[in-house]
């Protein structure tokens, strides 16, 4: 399959550096740096630094190096400059809060500093400091002064129902002539950072029309292990006869090895500002030059992205992961011979560098193996979104949760392949 042997090495939240920015100075300080280094190297006979050009081959090696020195420190000089006077520093990417009213235990806001998609809406007005409480981004969320919310103007809003789900209530028992179908996964199906009516579960239910009804069974942060035990309950609540579960890359369970690996990182869906913050503070270039920060911070991040890459292959490899990945199948046998609904298995890839080969493909295909082995019928999502661009398919920079765009394109695929692919799922 590719995937290579662990490597235990200690990973991170990735940082997400705006590239324009970086652009500007890697490109100002390249042009300044050519510019000078050719400047000098026509002026074969000026003087460079108090030295003629000389004229042995010896000298003129020593002439051509000085000059590029001098040029490249040049141009990283005059760069440094601009990027001070244009006011431009290093980029700060700013992770989501969660607000919360202090009397309520089921609805609650994630807020964000900015809206590219155009799918969030301004923090309520009716925010009041007594009555509300403002919670950062963190694994374990804490408190922040209620004051921040200014630096995060923009939200999704989450209600629950009394039926304990991100959904509307669902009249039981099941009306005559509807075809109730669950949808079970973690915060993709739940719906994080995407409005109610664009979630994944809502798409496929529009897209189906009249006579179908799909329950949002999601719940931020499970497993594949928990989501068992969650098909159970939708099945046997709401008459579900039919259930599509959603499954992601980070739904395995782990070993205490493979967990240490995670201990600063979210699976390449959340940067958290925290956790960002605290690794910035321990590499090389944080309190330098504004140009070393940019390249720094560039480098930084191909690097973390690639250990990241390797740490979901590996939890994936029968090496580092082999009890997980038998429970992994153990898990698909459980949900196929759930006694009457009929599950099928959706992968819905990370949004994480379809411009070129998906890079957990390989994830994905032992996936459907595992699941092919419990005669589970299995879509691929990944063939779906390839070649697209990744960044419009992500709820925020500080979010890479699929966003409404994302859902949609999903929606129409699975419903397809339903009709064409899988007979009698959807018959009434």
């Amino acid at each position: 399959m590719g995937i290579v042997a662990c490597q235990p090495r200690m990973l991170v939240v990735m940082n997400m550096v705006d590239s324009w920015q970086f652009g500007i100075g890697l490109l100002i300080s390249v042009l300044v740096g050519l510019f000078l280094v050719g400047w000098l190297g026509a002026r074969r006979r000026a003087p460079v630094a108090g030295i003629l050009h000389p004229r042995t081959t010896k000298g003129v090696v020593a002439f051509r190096f000085l000059s590029v020195i001098l040029g490249l420190t040049g141009g990283l000089l005059l760069a440094e400059a601009v990027l001070w006077i244009a006011g431009i520093e290093p980029p700060r990417l700013r992770g989501k809060q969660t607000l919360v009213r202090r009397s309520e235990t089921g609805n609650y806001y994630h807020c964000y500093a900015s809206n590219p998609n155009q799918e969030f809406q301004p923090v309520p007005e009716e925010v009041q400091n007594e009555s509300w409480k403002l919670l950062d981004n963190q694994l374990r969320k804490k408190p922040v002064p209620i004051e921040w919310l200014e630096k995060t103007p923009w939200c999704v809003e989450y209600k629950v129902s009394s039926q304990q789900i991100r959904d509307r209530e669902y009249q039981v028992p099941l009306p005559t002539g509807v075809t109730r179908i669950a949808m079970v996964g973690d915060s993709f199906v739940y719906g994080e950072g995407v409005p109610f009516e664009a979630i994944l579960p809502k798409r496929v239910e529009s897209l189906l029309g009249e006579g179908f009804e799909v329950v949002n069974g999601g719940r931020s942060g499970i497993g594949t292990h928990a989501e068992v035990q969650m098909l159970r309950g939708p099945v046997q609540r709401f008459g579900c006869s039919r259930a599509i579960v959603v499954f992601i890359a980070n739904d395995v369970e782990l070993t205490g090895r493979l967990k240490q690996r995670q201990k600063f990182i979210n699976d390449l869906i959340n940067v958290r500002e925290e956790y960002l913050t605290a690794h910035e503070s321990r590499t090389w270039y944080t309190g330098h030059l504004r140009t070393l920060h940019f390249l720094g911070a560039f480098l930084e991040m191909r690097r973390i992205r690639q250990e990241t890459i390797q740490w979901y292959l590996d939890s994936y490899d029968w090496r580092c992961n082999a009890e997980n990945l038998n429970q992994l199948n153990a898990d698909f046998r459980a949900m196929a011979a759930i006694p009457g609904c009929q599950v099928v298995l959706v992968l819905y890839p990370l949004m994480e560098g379809f411009e070129n080969k998906y890079p957990l493909a390989a994830v994905h295909q032992r996936v459907i193996r595992l699941a092919g082995e419990a005669n589970l019928p299995v879509l691929d999502l990944a063939e779906v979104f390839q070649g697209m661009d990744t960044q419009s398919l992500q709820v925020h920079p500080c979010d890479h949760h699929p966003n409404g765009k994302a859902h949609d394109i999903a929606g129409r695929a699975i419903v397809q392949w339903l009709r064409d692919e899988v007979p009698g799922f959807l018959a009434k």
